[in-house]
């Protein structure tokens, strides 16, 4: 979170952060900006989206995203047992996207609605 704040400040303007969540797994961040800055504001939220995929939800230490039965959610091996039970795609599944649907841990991307 503090490289996005030190990476928005250096954008004209500078944009505002004014939210964030978690959502399956990652970290969403809301930021008022200028009309100019969309493109770079939206490649450093998906760029700490991303990242985010790595960090545990619980504790900060290096994590992965999991997936349970009812939840997705981010976290290291001494937390895993937040998202159990576990579906019988865990540990194949790396991100759940906004957009499109679930990046595989092969490099694919599914579909959402579609792919279990």
């Amino acid at each position: 979170m503090a490289d996005l704040a030190a990476d928005l400040v250096k954008l004209d303007g500078p944009p505002r952060i004014t939210g964030g969540k978690e959502k399956f797994g990652s970290l969403i961040i809301y930021c008022d900006y200028e009309d100019g800055q969309a493109e770079k504001v939206r490649t450093l939220k998906g760029t700490i989206r991303k990242r985010s995929l790595e960090v545990c939800d619980e504790c900060g230490a290096p994590g992965r995203l999991r997936m349970g039965v009812s939840i997705a959610k981010t976290t290291c091996d001494r937390h895993a047992h937040l998202a159990a039970p576990f579906r019988g795609d865990d540990g194949e599944i790396i991100d759940l996207p906004p957009n499109g649907g679930p990046i595989y841990k092969d490099g694919r991307q599914g579909k959402y609605g579609v792919d279990r």
